[in-house]
């Protein structure tokens, strides 16, 4: 099965300073487009130190016989705490951090 070439990336983005914050960027990535290989939307993690790493759909891939599977956000899991964002990609140009979630591991 072969799907339509994607035109935007979402790219997460960890601090390299662990005083800094990540960030999920959107990035066009359509050859045709106007805004070509820049950023679109930029979402800037609001905690310090998570460095985010990896990411994942709120729809996995095998539903794609799911007409009502759609992937409208990205979860983004933290090496360095035990925070969860979730993000809403709905609108590529308008991206935002609808939820998070942060479990204090250790304490009780």
């Amino acid at each position: 099965m072969k799907g339509p070439r994607e035109k935007v990336l979402f790219v997460t983005c960890a601090h390299t300073n662990p005083s800094g914050n990540d960030m999920l960027a959107a990035i066009d990535v359509d050859p045709d487009s106007k805004t070509f290989c820049q950023i679109l939307s930029r979402v800037v993690l609001p905690n310090r130190g998570d460095e985010i790493h990896h990411s994942g759909w709120n729809a996995c891939s095998s539903c794609h016989g799911n007409p009502s599977a759609k992937r409208t956000h990205i979860v983004l899991p933290c090496l360095n705490s035990s925070r969860i964002y979730i993000v809403n990609v709905e609108n590529e140009r308008d991206i935002r951090l609808e939820k998070s979630a942060y479990y204090a591991c250790g304490e009780v």
